[in-house]
């Protein structure tokens, strides 16, 4: 039922990026800031890296930071993407959208089992 569940998350949050925001099979590194869901003051939570590794329109998103990894996979088309991810029992999920013209992707992301939202924002570096 739980990899039910997740496959359903991944498959529901069908949001992509467009072919020239990623080279095929290219990995795009970006610096990231974050706010964790319910967080109000809007100031970043948390920062590091986000390694994005396309294959055609599949991607695999390794978020680094505070020394830890978390590996999600995800589905592009255009400049949107979702990317499901494990969190704790449950799995997570996250939504972003990126600027064509800056190549800055911004989104939201939930944890399994949450009920409010934290926020990302990736600047690229190459």
């Amino acid at each position: 039922m739980k990899r039910l569940m997740c496959l359903f998350l991944v498959l529901v949050g069908v949001v992509f990026f467009d072919a020239s925001a990623a080279r095929a099979d290219a990995d795009l590194i970006y610096d990231v800031t974050g706010t964790n869901p319910g967080q109000t003051n809007g100031a970043p939570a948390y920062k590091g890296i986000v390694v994005m590794r396309r294959k055609g329109q599949v991607v695999t998103v390794i978020w680094k930071i505070g020394g830890q990894n978390v590996v999600g996979t995800g589905i592009i088309d255009g400049n949107t993407m979702a990317v499901g991810y494990p969190s704790a029992n449950e799995p997570g999920v996250a939504f972003y959208a990126r600027d064509p013209q800056t190549g800055v992707v911004n989104g939201q992301w939930v944890p399994g089992g949450g009920s409010s939202l934290g926020t990302e924002r990736w600047i690229p570096r190459n």
